[in-house]
């Protein structure tokens, strides 16, 4: 089974196709558990790119508190050498 998010790159009639794919590959599958199991991971794959984007935005802020840190220890640089 395809992730999710590899779908959604696709246009619209190439979404349909997959959802389609994947309906009959669930349709063709005998055992209930596997079935579950199938659409348990297809979520926590979809949960998981989810999650990507607050990670990096986690990651850009503490960027940029670093950088906000360093400008005003270089101002603080600055004004020392100025009464010198």
């Amino acid at each position: 089974m395809k992730p999710l998010f590899l779908a959604s790159l696709f246009g619209k009639r190439d979404m349909v196709t997959y959802l389609y794919d994947e309906s009959q590959e669930l349709a063709a599958m005998e055992d209930q558990d596997e079935v579950y199991d199938s659409l348990l991971a297809a979520k926590d794959a979809k949960r998981g790119e989810e999650g990507k984007p607050i990670a990096l935005n986690d990651v850009i802020a503490e960027a940029l508190d670093e950088i906000e840190t360093q400008e005003v220890n270089v101002e603080i640089l600055d004004g020392v050498g100025d009464g010198v």
